[in-house]
């Protein structure tokens, strides 16, 4: 205001946790386990733990692997006593599909196997 400035702040997002499974995907994740689960975001990790605890989601199938799109959320998910398996560099969308990418020439499925 100082310099006649009118400065607005809007917000142009705002991420929620999910809580309904009209799909039947979060029933499915907790029976079957997956093998990739990608943070975006802080709150889409915080979010994640708060629905489904993801220590306790890692401890009950230890292939699950961890993907985070960059320094900040993978310090959200540190601070849960995990470590992501990959971190995006750069880090945003791309940067994530391709350190997924890089992992899966590395040997590390992105996709399950048939039965």
């Amino acid at each position: 205001m100082a310099m006649g400035a009118i400065v607005d702040d809007v917000a142009c997002y705002k991420t929620v946790p999910e809580t309904q499974d009209l799909t039947g995907t979060a029933a499915r994740l907790l029976e079957e386990g997956a093998e990739w689960i990608t943070f975006t975001s802080s709150s889409t990790a915080e979010n994640f733990h708060a629905r489904f605890d993801l220590p306790r989601l890692l401890q009950k199938f230890p292939q699950i692997q961890l993907a985070s799109i960059g320094p900040e959320t993978s310090k959200t998910i540190a601070a849960l006593g995990l470590k992501p398996t990959v971190e995006a560099k750069p880090h945003h969308i791309e940067g994530l599909v391709k350190a997924l990418q890089t992992a899966a020439r590395k040997g590390r499925p992105l996709r399950s196997q048939p039965k």
